[in-house]
């Protein structure tokens, strides 16, 4: 006969155990339902409220804790002088070096008179065309804000289409229209943004360059 004592000590035991198992089933329902909110939660917000590239990149940043660490701290000035100073004489480089490649056998065989196709004439474009381009641009390097652009469309769809369709037909596009904003992006978000070798430029041309 198991004394009271002992019946006492198993009954604490087996309330113990049960009280384990209660808890333990309690804590994965619960963390179950924290992931499940949390999934719901992030494809909400990455599949409708982010607005560009940009913003999705900086909300995975900020999900994954990755650190943000910004551009070398300089003056704007010295900063685009400082890029210029790295990537120039990089492509400067790469120029000397593809001169100086002889041409492949295949290339050399090449009759460029005899091709089958040319690009003498092009298609003038409507302003049915040019409405859609202007619909959907976005850039910083234009001479007014692409909101503006957008909004007054209707005045400038003629002049925009003139234009197009002149440097179609000239062959040539005006010098004004060939600028463009370049802008460091990371290569991948592990590296340091600091450190020059870590980003590429990556040109935003200005809607009449793209137009064109």
């Amino acid at each position: 006969m198991l004394s009271d004592h002992a019946i006492v000590d198993i009954k604490l035991a087996i309330n113990k155990t049960v009280h384990k198992d209660l808890y333990c089933e309690t804590r994965l329902k619960l963390n179950n339902l924290i992931a499940s909110s949390k999934l719901s939660y992030y494809d909400e917000k990455i599949l409708q409220g982010l607005p560009d590239q940009k913003s999705l990149f900086a909300f995975l940043d900020k999900v994954c804790h990755q650190k943000y660490v910004g551009l070398p701290e300089l003056q704007s000035v010295q900063l685009v002088a400082s890029f210029n100073d790295y990537f120039v004489p990089k492509i400067t480089s790469i120029h000397k070096y593809l001169d100086k490649q002889p041409v492949p056998p295949d290339l050399q065989e090449l009759d460029t008179d005899e091709a089958g196709s040319s690009f003498a004439t092009f298609s003038p474009m409507s302003v049915l065309d040019v409405d859609k381009i202007v619909s959907s641009a976005s850039g910083a390097e234009n001479p007014i804000p692409t909101w503006i652009l957008k909004q007054c469309k209707d005045e400038l769809l003629s002049h925009i289409t003139n234009t197009v369709n002149h440097s179609l037909s000239s062959g040539n596009i005006l010098n004004s229209l060939k600028n463009a904003l370049l802008e460091p992006l990371i290569k991948k978000s592990p590296l340091n943004p600091s450190e020059y070798k870590s980003n590429m430029m990556v040109s935003n041309l200005g809607f009449g360059y793209i137009t064109n």
